[in-house]
């Protein structure tokens, strides 16, 4: 599993969470894959499928 960082969670703009790893590559996430209790700043060890152009979706995310 990649390990990356929580950079947003659902707001007033977005419904999804976006997590970005080491290299500054962010990735959507639905807010239900992420652990409980995760926050900004949080890290979390996750698994992405990859699309094109760098983009993708986590579908499992767990504490580090």
């Amino acid at each position: 599993m990649r390990v990356g960082t929580v950079i947003s969670l659902p707001n007033d703009y977005s419904r999804f969470a976006r997590v970005q790893d080491a290299d500054g590559t962010s990735y959507t996430a639905d807010p239900s894959v992420l652990p409980k209790g995760a926050k900004e700043g949080s890290e979390v060890a996750y698994k992405v499928e990859i699309w094109s152009n760098d983009s993708g979706l986590v579908y499992d995310a767990q504490d580090k």
